[in-house]
């Protein structure tokens, strides 16, 4: 199943970053370009056919690529991480809720969120 994301920016994102479901490795990272327009970046991910079924229209997709560090006077500090491979290696994570949607089709289009 190849889908397209939306982003702002690539950032670390490159082809072979592990798609992740549950931290479960369930599609790979085929690349990025930038959109005709040069408003976005599309992504483009291809989730293994025994995964497929996980993908669904009202499924979330984020950047689960490095660490994420936030810091403040009063609310301390806050490390955010999907795990040490996409530390290493990036990738991308999706959830999907569990109220069932539509199965996400060939070439459908998602926003790739920073967070979850």
């Amino acid at each position: 199943l190849n889908l397209r994301m939306v982003a702002k920016e690539l950032g670390s994102l490159k082809s072979g970053d592990p798609v992740l479901f549950r931290r479960v490795p369930v599609g790979t990272v085929l690349g990025g370009d930038v959109s005709p327009d040069g408003d976005a970046v599309y992504v483009y991910l291809n989730i293994f056919p025994q995964y497929a079924k996980l993908a669904q229209t009202n499924s979330r997709f984020w950047n689960a690529s490095g660490i994420s560090v936030d810091a403040g006077l009063f609310s301390g500090i806050q490390i955010r991480t999907a795990g040490a491979e996409t530390i290493l290696a990036g990738g991308i994570a999706f959830s999907t809720p569990e109220k069932t949607a539509a199965a996400a089709k060939e070439g459908d289009s998602f926003t790739l969120h920073d967070e979850p």
